[in-house]
């Protein structure tokens, strides 16, 4: 009996639906843009709309691409994005360690606390690992420490290491939208957990320090004198501790792999011990080599 070798193509568009812009007179890029190829797919093949998670939650890239790649519904829930980026950008990690997903940002002092200009720095894809470099090893009390590495473009990711830490601490970050809050102080989830509360005041003593660190670092002299905003903040979200994440192709016995730029997809595929193909050219951004990629598809 002759045996079949199928082959599988996954493409994904992330956020290419985008949000509606006034410069395109309330249209969506993807509404606005010229899409026959897309058009060709969608009139040849079958078209439709699904809630990968709930009905109408919106899901982010960890989130929704764990999803596409055969997560479980019930393991993406409770999915953080802090080991994934940590995964993508191959972070060392120990048992009990804390990771966090992180945006280098643009602050302003405000009394006790920081306004948020900017929760990217203007996009920063510059000067990063000079500025996580300067973090690097920030003792913040109890016996815990701070390990920076700069991720894609604005993206960090913040490992917090000590004896005893909690990951069921809050974000620090408000999120898109929500700016006008300003950095958040992290708390415990849990009011009596002793543990989570001694971490997050090691994370506000974190965001402290990050201000203070990188105000006159010389990246943002530079960026300042070019009219750029300051990377003097951190924003951290979605803590977690690593751990090994199976999916639909592993129990099917599939083997698949990788092609992305993006640390987030990479820590992703990683974790699911998929093949991973990387190239300087890839870089999750519009000027990313498209061609190259279908060129590696192909092959």
């Amino acid at each position: 009996m002759a045996v079949i070798d199928y082959k599988g193509l996954l493409v994904i568009l992330d956020g290419v639906g985008d949000r509606s812009i006034r410069e395109l007179g309330g249209r969506t890029p993807l509404e606005a843009a010229a899409t026959p190829n897309l058009d060709q797919l969608v009139q040849q093949g079958l078209c439709g709309m699904i809630d990968p998670l709930l009905p109408g939650v919106p899901v982010g890239t960890h989130t929704g691409t764990a999803l596409l790649l055969g997560l479980s519904p019930a393991d993406a829930l409770r999915l953080s994005r802090g080991p994934v980026e940590a995964a993508g950008i191959g972070l060392p990690v120990e048992p009990g360690d804390v990771l966090l997903r992180c945006n280098f940002a643009t602050l302003e002092a405000q009394g006790s606390g920081y306004r948020i200009l900017d929760r990217r720095a203007g996009r920063i894809r510059e000067g990063t690992a000079e500025l996580a470099q300067a973090l690097d090893g920030i003792p913040l009390g109890h016996g815990i420490s701070a390990v920076v590495r700069p991720a894609t473009q604005h993206r960090a990711v913040l490992r917090l290491h000590g004896a005893e830490v909690s990951d069921a601490i809050s974000d620090t970050d408000p999120g898109g939208g929500f700016e006008t809050m300003g950095l958040l102080e992290s708390v415990a989830l849990k009011p009596r957990d002793a543990v989570a509360g001694v971490t997050a005041q090691a994370l506000n003593r974190f965001s402290h320090e990050v201000f203070q660190r990188l105000s006159n670092h010389p990246v943002n002299r530079e960026r300042a004198a070019q009219g750029l905003p300051p990377a003097n903040g951190i924003l951290c979200r979605s803590p977690g501790r690593a751990e090994h994440l199976r999916c639909l192709l592993q129990h099917l016995g599939l083997t698949a792999s990788t092609i992305a730029g993006e640390t987030t997809v990479i820590g992703l595929s990683k974790l699911f011990g998929f093949g991973i193909v990387e190239r300087p050219a890839f870089t999750a951004l519009p000027d990313t080599d498209v061609q190259a990629k279908v060129d590696l598809a192909l092959a």
